[in-house]
């Protein structure tokens, strides 16, 4: 009798978890498609193919954040509807006590918990730093992506862009602009055409322009012309000129910089190990090990959540016994966004090494657990 209910508040709590995680991976997912995704799949500047890639690699990134909304959601709707339906009741007068209810949802959060670990501590790290060498390198592949006819462009840093018609590998009118450091013009320059090649050794577009002027526009008078540089001259024609453009500053590095999240575990671990031995001094060595060591309880932090919120869910469903799906996961919204936002809160201040930040990231979930044990508590008495 007891294998059976167990088994039946599993299924109820899963079907809920299961659902509530592709809700909230949809809307993280649709979130980072429309701000990253979309707009360069329909300007041309990534293919249909490297479009799907991406998307696939967003999953394990925001699959670490929807699974402990996904868990909270699902026990709020699956206990919840027990609760409205009177089951629980029907399961207390059989002799079966809260914690024989909780119990396969606390097996089914320490679940969640192992797979989250997995997930923020090795493969979201991996998947989000594919995504963004994916993403770099398909414009290094195919550099007339980066040029659209008709379309100003401000990819790289300094300049502005103006084409007039693109055909295969064809490219005709260019209008270019050089911006000085307050953003002003500084230099202009019409071509009839011209052909792009990209350099890997210097991580460079090369874009040499065909039959063109260019004219420098300087305060306090024309520049002097220069033998090395013709561009320093005030106005030029030209039958061939060279520009390169910089990948390392317009995508390279902005793109592809490794953030600490971006490292896996033993990254990490390495990170602290390669430190040390670079010969810092003490109070460096101690900075950077205590910003790894955040990392790590972050990524460990967010895991144990899971576990958690599902100790504040349980109760909660049983109290409230509300069987509408939209209320619950409203409510499930609301318990999220407040760990997230403490979470984020202690993240925010950067405490120093002394204060041990690796500890007090973990203040959320010892909030969240003492308040489960208390709710937890006032549902078995009553």
């Amino acid at each position: 009798m007891m294998k059976i209910l167990k088994r039946y508040v599993l299924q109820e709590v899963l079907n809920a978890t299961l659902g509530a995680m592709a809700l909230f991976c949809g809307i993280l997912l649709a979130g980072n498609v429309l701000q990253e995704l979309a707009g360069r799949l329909a300007d041309g500047r990534i293919s249909l193919e490297v479009f799907v890639q991406l998307i696939a690699l967003l999953i394990p990134f925001v699959a670490a954040f929807s699974l402990p909304l996904g868990m909270l959601t699902g026990i709020l709707i699956g206990i919840g509807k027990l609760s409205s339906s009177r089951e629980i009741v029907a399961m207390k007068a059989n002799g079966v006590s809260i914690w024989g209810i909780s119990m396969p949802v606390f097996l089914l959060a320490i679940l969640g918990v192992f797979a989250s670990l997995a997930a923020n501590n090795y493969i979201a790290p991996v998947a989000r730093t594919t995504y963004k060498k994916l993403m770099v390198n398909a414009l290094r592949t195919d550099p007339l992506r980066f040029f659209k006819a008709g379309v100003i462009s401000r990819d790289f840093p300094g300049y502005v862009f103006y084409i007039e018609s693109k055909k295969d590998q064809e490219l005709r009118g260019f209008w270019i602009w050089e911006l000085d450091k307050q953003g002003q013009p500084s230099l202009f320059i019409r071509a009839d055409e011209g052909s792009i090649r990209y350099e890997r050794a210097n991580d460079t577009l090369v874009l040499t322009l065909k039959n063109g002027i260019a004219e420098r526009w300087q305060a306090g008078g024309k520049g002097k012309s220069t033998k090395d540089n013709p561009l320093e001259a005030a106005m030029i024609t030209f039958e061939e000129l060279p520009l390169a453009l910089s990948l390392e500053h317009s995508l390279g590095q902005a793109k592809t910089r490794r953030s600490l999240a971006d490292h896996s575990l033993p990254e990490l671990l390495a990170l602290i190990r390669e430190k040390k031995d670079s010969g810092a001094s003490a109070k460096e060595f101690s900075e950077f090990r205590s910003r790894i060591h955040t990392q790590i309880s972050s990524n460990c932090s967010l895991a144990f959540s899971i576990l958690s919120l599902s100790l504040v869910a349980i109760p909660l469903a049983i109290k409230t016994g509300r069987k509408e799906t939209y209320a619950n996961a409203m409510l499930a919204l609301g318990l999220g966004l407040f760990y997230y936002f403490l979470t984020s809160l202690i993240t925010s201040l950067k405490l120093p090494p002394e204060l041990h930040p690796e500890w007090v990231i973990w203040s959320p979930n010892l909030i969240l657990l003492a308040a489960g044990a208390y709710l937890m508590r006032r549902v078995y008495l009553h």
